[in-house]
């Protein structure tokens, strides 16, 4: 009897024992697969909006590089000297010349669908139609007067020099929308003879379906959705193709993203950009003013063909990751994590190797936004940012140990003329090459940053002599002016640089880049190809 009571209190004991291992367990295990859920769920989320974020930025630089081309285009063509000569002569040959020049201009550009001069009293004087790929000169007998049309009334009212661009809508032929689809961008300026009288407008139809190509292709994850909209909620790209240009539709014009999603459009008018997540999904977005990309600081205002108002042109680019996209793959993350759970100790064991997971991951990703941030995606060199942390610190180290420090301010010259000949992706190309030479003539401990475009700089830390940043400037130059093998062929350039030394020259970052840049501009206007101290 004895026996049997002390057989039976161990049994208890190893049965309370095991329910408190087994409790104890139980909740570690369940903790444990709570955190890895909501971590993994963050963790994807994070990565997930700055993922939209980042192809956003990349989508609206080029939009940017597009509308920049394009405004450098038609100022091109309105100091054309036969334009010039046209307007000041009023004879057939000037004009002749003029749509001469105009007509291969369209064949060399291949991205505007007509360009055209119309007088003052809105009659075209010269049309050149893009007509798929083979360029045309109108017949004099098919002008016509465009006079009452809202892009000829608000350019014509604009002054010399200023940029007038339409809303993005659909090519109009005979009053009726041309098929298939043509989205159209009129961007126009007013031109003046010799004797300051306003004459006419040039006018650029930019075929906007290469800058909506652009959109679609750039960045972004599969589980997005690209959208373009302006400035009344209406979809100008969208995933759906029947919610297009909505409004140049009777029958559609009250299918509009501001109906559809009214919070997030009140939130996107509120402000210029940014992100929330709502129950329809994650939506990200950043405001465009296509005129402040033309060249104007201030977006201009220009009269709307529905309502006849005057509204500030401006578009919404924006990607949408629906919420049944996020749900998905909410639930394929929750129904693995769970399967495992059935098995203690493998559970235990899948546990502590997801949670080591995620923490690594979470550094790297962490660590990845640092570079990102910090680094010109391009050229993989340091960024703007970089430069001018590095340049803090130089400066605070030459003050502490009486060192001097050189500055150089770099420009490529003909980088332009190789971009627009040859293409972004040769200009890409250049840049790449560029940063390599410029890094071959300095130090492992000195910075070369790219600042922006076809700027770069370099800090040089711990220069010998007044002359010992000049020295390395003139290598530059040596260096960039040397051909460029590119894939699609060789190509020259050139460079203008400015050097400046601490404390020489100024003794803080602000005044020793403004003296370096100074500098820089003096090289430019001298003959380029060279370096000269501030």
């Amino acid at each position: 009897m004895k026996a049997s009571g002390q057989d039976e209190r161990a049994s208890k004991r190893i049965l309370h024992r095991f329910l408190i291992i087994f409790f104890v367990v139980g909740v570690i295990l369940v903790g444990s697969l709570v955190l890895l859920y909501q971590s993994d769920r963050d963790s994807q989320l994070a990565e997930l909006k700055n993922q939209e974020r980042y192809a956003l930025e990349f989508q609206a630089m080029g939009i940017e590089k597009d509308l920049g081309s394009v405004a450098n285009d038609i100022f091109f063509i309105a100091q054309q000297n036969e334009l010039l000569d046209m307007l000041d002569n009023h004879d057939n040959n000037s004009r002749d010349e003029l749509e001469n020049e105009l007509l291969i201009f369209s064949k060399t550009k291949k991205i505007f669908d007509q360009i055209r001069f119309i007088n003052s009293d809105g009659t075209e004087c010269i049309r050149i139609n893009f007509n798929n790929g083979a360029p045309q000169i109108s017949a004099h007998k098919n002008l016509q007067n465009k006079g009452q049309r809202y892009y000829f009334k608000d350019s014509i009212a604009l002054n010399p020099g200023e940029i007038y661009v339409s809303q993005l809508d659909l090519n109009l032929e005979n009053e009726n929308i041309e098929r298939p689809f043509k989205p159209m961008l009129r961007i126009a300026t007013p031109v003046e003879d010799s004797q300051g009288n306003k004459r006419g407008v040039i006018i650029l139809n930019y075929m906007a379906q290469r800058l909506l190509d652009r959109i679609v292709n750039t960045g972004g994850t599969p589980r997005d959705r690209k959208v373009l909209l302006n400035s009344e909620g209406y979809w100008l790209l969208s995933p759906d193709k029947k919610d297009e240009w909505g409004f140049m539709f009777e029958s559609n014009q009250e299918n509009t993203f501001a109906k559809r999603y009214p919070e997030v459009w009140r939130m996107m008018l509120a402000t210029e950009q940014g992100q929330e997540l709502t129950p329809n999904g994650l939506f990200t977005f950043t405001t465009i003013y296509p005129q402040k990309l033309l060249g104007h600081s201030d977006a201009a205002k220009v009269i709307h063909t529905t309502h006849d108002n005057q509204k500030t042109v401006f578009w919404i680019l924006l990607s949408h990751v629906p919420q049944v996209v996020m749900n998905e793959h909410a639930a394929q993350l929750k129904n693995k994590i769970f399967m495992f759970g059935a098995l203690l100790l493998t559970i235990l064991a899948f546990g502590a190797w997801k949670l080591s997971s995620s923490t690594v991951k979470r550094d790297i990703y962490q660590a990845q936004l640092f570079s990102m941030a910090m680094h010109d995606n391009l050229t993989g060199i340091p960024n703007r940012t970089m430069f001018f942390d590095r340049l803090h610190t130089g400066l605070e180290l030459s003050n502490r140990y009486k060192r001097k420090l050189g500055l150089l301010y770099i420009d490529l010259d003909g980088f332009k003329k190789v971009n627009d000949s040859l293409g972004h992706e040769a200009g890409d190309e250049l840049l790449v090459e560029a940063a390599k030479r410029i890094g071959q003539c300095v130090r492992k401990s000195d910075t070369v940053a790219r600042l922006g475009g076809d700027e770069f700089a370099a800090v040089l830390q711990e220069i010998t002599g007044d002359d010992g940043a000049l020295k390395v400037g003139a290598k530059m130059v040596q260096a960039l002016c040397a051909p460029f093998k590119l894939t699609a062929g060789e190509v020259t350039i050139g460079a203008s640089i400015g050097a400046a030394v601490y404390p020489l020259h100024a003794t803080t970052a602000e005044d020793l880049v403004k003296r370096a840049d100074q500098a820089m501009y003096k090289a430019k206007t001298s003959g380029k190809n060279t370096c000269i101290s501030a």
